[in-house]
């Protein structure tokens, strides 16, 4: 059995990465409108960003499920769609920081 403080540690380490990753990337979304557009850009950009979560749980509850046995089964298979996320996600930040450099901004 793993130690609540333990679980508490990681779990606010975990959270700091998420928040420390979002910096980076909105700082990179903030350029790619226009100047004056950019407004309305990061409103529709917050409300994609509520879809996509709302999407992501509900597919992690379709994975994730309770065996028979009382278990809580599917977490590797889980885990393994989480890592093919990132790993387009970082192709599509890697492509859009490109796009950026590239631009007269």
């Amino acid at each position: 059995m793993v130690p609540f403080w333990l679980v508490v540690i990681l779990h606010t380490l975990l959270f700091i990465g998420i928040n420390a990753r979002m910096i980076a990337s909105t700082a990179l979304a903030t350029v790619v409108p226009n100047q004056p557009d950019r407004g309305a850009f990061m409103a529709l950009d917050a409300s994609f960003q509520q879809v996509a979560g709302g999407v992501a749980a509900t597919a992690a509850g379709l994975i994730v499920y309770q065996a028979s046995d009382g278990m809580i089964e599917g977490y590797s298979v889980l885990g393994f769609v989480v890592i093919g996320v990132m790993l387009v996600t970082i192709g599509l930040m890697y492509t859009i920081n490109r796009i950026v450099k590239n631009s007269n901004y």
